[in-house]
């Protein structure tokens, strides 16, 4: 009975966990999709679907978590990344799984980032941002 306790509590499994709500303010470092696809246990990271090795290249990645995607998981999607616009005060649109795009969605005209507190070297690097200042 307390084994099926404890399993119900359990989101995912021991080598996969969904993705969880999280503002990410940070960029991905650059990827070899091969260390990562193994880091992830050959899994989808959104519906954790085992991948064979043979088709990972199949997989998408998405710019916001860091992680490959199976192809119901990452429709091609994009949207800004907050970590991009905070570091770099880049607005391009990058590609990022159906999870990342409706949380990103979700947040979009919320306020969450103090620049003073969050983007403290921006001021210096974008002109607008140190008027407005």
């Amino acid at each position: 009975m307390e084994e099926i306790r404890l399993r119900a509590r359990m989101r995912g499994s021991l080598n996969w966990t969904p993705p969880s709500f999280q503002i990410i303010f940070s960029i991905q470092p650059p990827h070899r999709r091969s260390e990562v696809v193994a880091l992830q246990h050959y899994l989808c990271a959104g519906c954790g679907t085992e991948v064979e090795p043979r088709y990972i290249k199949k997989l998408r990645y998405c710019e916001y978590l860091g992680r490959y995607f199976c192809d119901c998981c990452h429709s091609g999607s994009e949207t800004v990344i907050p970590g991009r616009v905070l570091a770099n005060w880049d607005f391009s649109r990058y590609s990022v799984s159906d999870f990342s795009k409706q949380l990103l969605d979700s947040v979009w005209c919320q306020p969450l980032f103090d620049l003073t507190s969050v983007g403290k070297g921006l001021h210096s690097k974008v002109k607008e941002l140190e008027r407005f200042r």
